[in-house]
């Protein structure tokens, strides 16, 4: 009886884990907000999720220098901005150890403005492209078109 009662308890502990790694194996996991949005979103709650998920805060690094004295802080801070700011990874704007220059940034958003989406081209930023833009951005919601980017 007790062999039988064991077999039992170890076949029912081995069927346990086997569904456990089934719906680990099989789980769907979320890690941002979209977990949160209704089950149709509109356009601007898709583009919330897109922003925090993709955006400009989604690439913000602030750090906190804590402890020693000011100057300690201080020489750490430049020491890092330094080591941010030759790093080729680190294209961004550094606040304490300085900015990178204007032209700079205008210089990296001229040559990449196309790479918004595939489509938009240069006619999106001529005169008549701006023009329709606003004109459909000042249309009643409901006779909207679906935007082309």
């Amino acid at each position: 009886m007790n062999t039988r009662r064991s077999w039992i308890i170890s076949s029912s502990w081995l069927v346990g884990i086997a569904a456990a790694l089934w719906v680990v194996a099989h789980a769907h996991y979320i890690n941002d907000l979209s977990a949160f949005l209704p089950a149709k979103p509109t356009h601007l709650q898709k583009l919330m999720v897109d922003q925090l998920r993709d955006g400009p805060a989604s690439r913000l690094l602030l750090i906190a220098l804590q402890g020693g004295d000011s100057e300690t802080r201080a020489r750490v801070s430049r020491n890092m901005a330094r080591r941010l700011r030759d790093d080729a990874a680190f294209f961004q704007r550094r606040e304490r150890g300085g900015a990178p220059p204007r032209h700079a940034n205008r210089d990296f958003l001229f040559t990449h403005r196309y790479l918004l989406s595939d489509a938009v081209d240069a006619r999106h930023f001529t005169a008549a492209g701006l023009k329709d833009a606003i004109a459909e951005n000042h249309r009643e919601p409901w006779r909207r078109r679906p935007a082309s980017c």
